[in-house]
Formats: structure tokens, C-alpha cells, sequence
């Protein structure tokens, strides 16, 4: 049995050099880092979330403000439409021929009975001008 108590010392070293070569490829690890504190986090997501929050209702005012500010665009554009639409109104008044006729028969005006027309393509006139004479003035209707 010596003998194979020798053979088995023998053995024993290259065993153990075995798991020696094996635990040398393994490596020491180290320890996990800890986790960064949530705290941190927590407060970048609230702050960010705060920031949209009120970025949001300053962009809702703002969007309120200009709506208020195009409807009383929009009352003053009706308002003036309405003030140019009498304006007109009371140009065309002014414009009838009843109402001209009306004024130059107050200022002493009559019609010319024979008028003269000057034609500006060519430069002629046509027609004989005469002075309007009252005693042959044609009757003017005043009414509208």
C-alpha cells in the first residue's frame, strides 16, 4: 500500500495545482456599486414636471389673452363695417340727382341748353357753347 500512498501524494499536488489554476482564472469581483439616491431623481422629475406644468399654463393664459384681444378685434371690425355701411348711405343720399338738382336750383345754377362736349383723345370740341340763359333753361324734376 505504500505504493499507493506514494502514487496518491503524487497525485495530491497536481490536484491541487489543478484547483489552484482553476481558482486563479477566477477573479476577485467587486462589490456592487450602490445605487445612486433617489432622492435626486425624484426631485430632477418633479422639477421637470413643475416646468411643463407651468409652461403649460402660461402658454393656456396667453392663448386666452389673444382671443380675448382678436374678439375685440373682431367687435371693432364689425362696428366699423356698420359706420362705413351709413357712411355709404348717406353718400348716396347726397349723390341723387334730385337732392344736386335740388342745391343748384337754391345757388341760382340752370341747365345748359346747349352744351359743348371737348373730346381729349383729339382735342376737338363739339357742340357750340353758348352761356345758360335762365329764360330758356329746361324745367328741372326736384323730386325724389
Amino acid at each position: 500500500m505504500s505504493s499507493f500512498l506514494a502514487q496518491t501524494r503524487a497525485r495530491v499536488p497536481r490536484l491541487a495545482d489543478a484547483v489552484a489554476q482553476q481558482r486563479a482564472r477566477l477573479s476577485v469581483v467587486r462589490r456592487p456599486e450602490q445605487r445612486a439616491p433617489r432622492v435626486p431623481f425624484a426631485a430632477l422629475v418633479l422639477a421637470v414636471l413643475g416646468i411643463g406644468l407651468v409652461g403649460l399654463l402660461v402658454l393656456n393664459t396667453t392663448l386666452q389673452h389673444q382671443a380675448f384681444y382678436a374678439n375685440s378685434l373682431e367687435q371693432r371690425a364689425d362696428g366699423l363695417a356698420e359706420r362705413k355701411q351709413s357712411l355709404e348711405i348717406g353718400v348716396d343720399a347726397l349723390r341723387a340727382p334730385g337732392r344736386v338738382a335740388r342745391e343748384a336750383d337754391r345757388l341760382g345754377m340752370v341747365p345748359n341748353s346747349s352744351p359743348a362736349f371737348l373730346f381729349l383723345a383729339d382735342g376737338t370740341v363739339r357742340g357750340t357753347p353758348a352761356p345758360a340763359d335762365p329764360q330758356h333753361a329746361l324745367p328741372l324734376d326736384t323730386s325724389d
